[in-house]
């Protein structure tokens, strides 16, 4: 987050303009503003691109819509541009319309991006899953866990683990729990039957059950929690140099595709990924990646 406000350090490289626009916001600051703030900063300067709504898959989108436009209004970042979606940008960034690379490679270059895609060796990543779980929120709530003002969920510490996995549970008023994997930099293998993904949910599942409150709560089984959204495609074996890119489009079944090159230590990988939303609970997806033989 950026500096004090928004959690960046004074010593990390934030423009001076805007870090005085947070400071004199900060009350007014809703924790929703404050994550797009972060998060959406560091989009702007790691993987140099605009962000829009689908980098933040915890909020709905008619709520970081709303978010945008409260952002946009006190001026603290603005919209890039539009085609299908909008895209924005924090105010000091320097990110303009102008400014993204197009994909003007050279046929040459462009075919062995492409060949660099590997065959069924596709993977999913900032997945996103809801299931129900009676008692736990007012069992929050009444052991001291504050719920955010503006609409009332109770977002636990993140958990983190290797690759650099990020999982953020956020519980509702309503009994629902969200859960999210990010996990853009390391993600999970469909030919290893989500096999990681797996782990990783158990030992949440634990810790609702078991870490948060005096007394048990019985958490559903894992296979049960639906997975609403996940990021599906694949990464290039190739890394080259030069500047980033950005295409994002809808295809012939109005599922959302972006084709992009995903910023590395070192370089950049190609990703070629859909946004896809399948409502159906885990256990079933994995049923169906079993049947096909992947």
């Amino acid at each position: 987050m950026i500096r004090g406000a928004v959690g960046l350090k004074s010593g990390d490289d934030i423009p001076m303009t805007l870090y005085d626009d947070i400071m004199q916001h900060r009350c007014r600051l809703r924790p929703a503003e404050e994550y797009v703030l972060d998060h959406g900063y560091r989009i702007n300067v790691t993987d140099e691109r605009p962000f829009s709504y689908l980098d933040f898959p915890k909020y709905k989108h008619g709520t970081i819509r709303n978010v945008f436009s409260s952002l946009a209004r006190k001026g603290l970042i603005y919209r890039v541009y539009r085609s299908t979606i909008a895209f924005y940008a924090v105010r000091g960034t320097g990110i303009r319309a102008d400014s993204i690379p197009k994909m003007t490679c050279d046929p040459m270059g462009v075919s062995l991006l492409l060949q660099s895609l590997p065959v069924d060796d596709d993977s999913v990543h900032d997945v996103r899953l809801v299931f129900d779980c009676d008692g736990l929120y007012g069992g929050l709530i009444s052991v001291g866990w504050r719920a955010d003002p503006s609409n009332g969920d109770v977002a636990l510490k993140p958990l983190r683990f290797e690759g650099g996995r990020v999982c953020r549970v956020i519980v509702h008023a309503s009994g629902r729990v969200t859960v999210i994997v990010d996990c853009s930099g390391s993600p999970f293998r469909l030919a290893d039957g989500l096999y990681d993904l797996f782990l990783i949910l158990d030992r949440v599942r634990y810790c609702l059950e078991h870490e948060y409150l005096p007394q048990p709560v019985r958490v559903p089984p894992i296979g049960s929690w639906v997975v609403v959204q996940w990021h599906h495609g694949v990464d290039g074996s190739m890394e080259f140099s030069g500047k980033s890119f950005n295409l994002t489009f809808y295809d012939w079944s109005n599922t959302l595709v972006r084709f992009y090159a995903r910023k590395t230590p070192t370089g950049y990988r190609l990703r070629l990924e859909r946004v896809e939303s399948p409502g159906r609970p885990l256990r079933d997806l994995l049923m169906d990646m079993l049947s096909r033989g992947g």
